[in-house]
C-alpha cells in the first residue's frame, strides 16, 4: 500500500477527501492529515508518506514553504498541489519543487483520484527501476571475483602497454600501483606420483587446497600482494615493494621457503618456485613474469632449463595455455589452428621427450578442468588412457598423434545445450561456495541471490560438475577442514564451525565419510606422518 498524506487548512475539503476517494482501489492508505504546514511538516517526519497531497495557503506555514523545507531535506515522495489560485509564480515555484500535479479548486474527486492514480503509476515504475538496479548491482557484486581474476591476470600477462584502470584500483590501494617497485614470484606444481594419478575431480580440490596454502601463508607475510591462479600447474604471486626495500632476493626467498615447507606439511606436495626482476614501473609487471619462468626452469634439474630457445618455447606454452582457455570460453572455432600454430613452434625447436610428456600433461589437465568447469563442453574424455599414453611419447609424432586424438575426442563432443549464461551461472556458483563455505550455505539462499529456481540451479551445475550443488558444497568443506586441522590452530570445533557446521557430530560423521578417520584420528595419523 502506498501511503498519503493530506494538508489542508479547509476541515471539510480534509474529512470529503478522507471518505471520498477510494483509497482500496487504488491500492493506497491514508495515514494523516494537517490543517497547516508546520503539523504537515511534522506529519511527513513522522510517516514518511509517499504522496503529499497540499494547500498552498495556510495559516503558521504555507505549502509553498512546507514542500520547500521538504525538498531540501531530501524528501523525494509525490507532491500534488490544491489551490484555489491559478498564480503563475506559484506553478513557477511548482516546476522548481518537481511537484507531480497542480490542481485548481474546486477541483472533482475524479480529478485527484486521477492525479492520485498517476503518481502512484510513477511511484512504481521508479520502484520497479530501483529493483532492477539492486539487481543488477548485486549481481555486479557478486561477478565481481571473476573480473578481478581476468583483469589480474590480463596484468600479468599483457602483450600491450597497460594503463591503470579502475580494475586495478579495486585491487589494492592506488599507492600498491603507483608509488610502488613491483616483482612476480612463480610457483610450480610438481608432477609427483601422487598428482599424476589424480582424477580431474581431485585436481580441482587439489588447486583449491594448494591456492587457500599459498594465499594463508602469504598474507600473513606480505599483504600488499596479489596471488594469481594461472592455468596448469601455475600461480604467480605479484608483489607490490616499497622503494627502499633491501635484500629482496633474502626476502622472497624466505617467502618461498615458507610456501614450500606449508604445501609440504599440509598438502604432502612439493612445489618449486621462480622469482622475476624487480620493476619500477607497473607496465613491466609481465617482464617480470617472464623472467620468473626463466628463473624456475633455469633452476630446475630436468632437461626442461636447456637453453634460451627452450626459455622461450616454455613462454609461449604458457602463452598458448591462456590462449587456449579464452578459446574455449568463449566458444571460438579456430581451435583447431590455435593448437597447431603451436604444435608447429614445438616440432621447430624439437626439445626432449620430457619436455614433450610435459606439455601433453598440461594441455590434458587444461582441457579436463575446461570440461569440468564449462557447461558447454562434454568432460566425455578418457581420462585414464589420455594419462596412460603421455608415458608412451618418445618424439614429435608421437605428441602429434597424440594431441590430434585429444582434440578429435573434444571436438566430437560438440557443445551440450547449455548457453553462455548457464556457463556464468555455474562459475558464479563454484566462486560462491569457494567464498561462502563457512555460512549457513543452501541452494535456495544461492538461487533467491541469483534470481533462479533451486531446482534449476541444481539441474545445470550437476551437468556441468558432476557432483549436485551439496555434494561439490561438502567437498569443499572437508578439504579446508583437513587444512584447518593440519594447521594446528584450531580445535576441532572451531574446524567444525568455520566450515559451516554448527553440528559438532554430524561434522564428524561427515568428516570421517570423506577422509575414512574422525578429525582425532587424521590429526593424530598426520602429525604421526610428519
Amino acid at each position: 500500500m502506498w501511503t498519503v498524506v493530506i494538508i489542508d487548512d479547509d476541515f471539510q475539503v480534509l474529512e470529503a477527501m478522507k471518505k471520498m476517494i477510494p483509497w482500496d482501489i487504488l491500492g493506497a492508505t491514508l495515514v494523516g492529515v494537517a490543517l497547516d504546514g508546520e503539523e504537515g511538516i511534522q506529519l511527513i517526519h513522522d510517516f514518511s508518506p509517499d504522496i503529499v497531497i497540499t494547500d498552498i495557503y495556510m495559516p503558521v506555514k504555507d505549502g509553498m514553504r512546507m514542500m520547500e523545507e521538504l525538498r531540501t531535506e531530501d524528501y523525494c515522495g509525490k507532491l500534488i498541489i490544491l489551490s484555489g489560485y491559478n498564480d503563475f509564480e506559484i506553478a513557477r515555484n511548482a516546476l522548481r519543487l518537481e511537484v507531480h500535479d497542480y490542481l485548481s479548486k474546486p477541483v472533482t474527486m475524479e480529478q485527484i483520484k486521477s492525479a492520485l492514480s498517476s503518481a502512484i503509476i510513477s511511484l512504481e515504475r521508479e520502484l520497479e527501476q530501483t529493483m532492477q538496479y539492486s539487481v543488477m548491482k548485486q549481481k555486479l557484486e557478486l561477478y565481481e571475483p571473476f573480473v578481478q581474476k581476468q583483469a589480474l591476470r590480463a596484468i600479468l600477462t599483457s602483450r600491450t602497454p597497460l594503463e591503470l584502470n579502475t580494475s586495478m584500483l579495486r585491487m589494492g590501494n592506488r599507492d600498491w600501483w603507483i608509488e610502488k617497485d613491483h616483482l612476480v614470484i612463480i610457483f610450480e606444481l610438481q608432477r609427483t606420483q601422487r598428482v599424476r594419478d589424480i582424477s580431474i575431480g581431485s585436481w580441482n580440490l587439489f588447486r583449491f587446497a594448494v591456492y587457500n596454502v599459498l594465499e594463508e601463508t602469504v598474507k600473513d607475510l606480505w599483504i600488499e600482494s596479489h596471488l594469481v591462479e594461472l592455468h596448469g600447474s601455475n600461480w604467480a604471486l605479484l608483489l607490490h615493494l616499497d622503494k627502499d626495500i633491501r635484500d629482496i632476493r633474502q626476502l622472497t626467498e624466505g617467502l618461498i621457503e615458507r610456501v614450500q615447507s606449508h604445501i609440504s606439511m599440509y598438502l604432502n606436495l612439493e612445489i618449486k618456485a621462480g622469482i622475476g626482476q624487480v620493476k619500477s614501473d607497473y607496465a613491466y609487471i609481465p617482464d617480470s613474469l617472464e623472467e620468473a619462468f626463466q628463473d624456475l626452469y633455469n633452476s630446475s634439474q630436468s632437461s626442461l632449463m636447456g637453453s634460451g630457445i627452450y626459455q622461450n618455447l616454455l613462454i609461449k606454452t604458457f602463452d598458448f595455455y591462456q590462449q587456449l582457455y579464452q578459446a574455449f570460453l568463449n566458444d571460438e572455432t579456430e581451435i583447431n589452428e590455435l593448437v597447431q600454430k603451436h604444435m608447429d613452434a614445438i616440432r621447430e625447436i624439437n626439445p626432449d621427450e620430457h619436455f614433450l610428456q610435459y606439455f601433453a600433461f598440461e594441455i590434458l589437465n587444461l582441457l579436463l578442468n575446461i570440461s569440468k568447469n564449462t557447461p558447454r563442453i562434454n568432460s566425455n574424455l578418457n581420462e585414464v588412457q589420455l594419462k596412460a599414453g603421455i608415458a608412451e611419447i618418445r618424439g614429435f609424432d608421437h605428441l602429434n598423434d597424440w594431441v590430434s586424438n585429444l582434440l578429435r575426442n573434444v571436438n566430437d563432443r560438440k557443445y551440450l545445450q547449455i548457453n553462455a549464461k548457464h556457463k556464468q551461472v555455474v562459475d558464479l556458483m563454484v566462486d560462491y561456495i569457494h567464498k561462502h563455505y563457512g555460512d549457513e550455505l543452501t541452494l535456495e539462499r544461492l538461487a533467491n541471490e541469483i534470481y533462479l529456481t533451486k531446482n534449476y540451479l541444481n539441474q545445470i551445475f550437476k551437468k556441468a560438475m558432476g557432483d549436485t550443488f551439496n555434494q561439490y558444497l561438502t567437498k569443499v568443506r572437508m578439504e579446508k577442514a583437513k587444512a584447518m586441522l593440519l594447521d594446528g590452530k584450531y580445535l576441532i570445533y572451531e574446524v567444525s564451525e568455520r566450515v559451516g557446521y554448527k553440528n559438532i557430530p554430524y561434522f564428524s560423521t561427515l568428516f570421517k565419510k570423506y577422509t575414512g578417520m574422525n578429525p582425532s584420528e587424521f590429526v593424530s595419523e598426520k602429525m604421526l606422518d610428519n
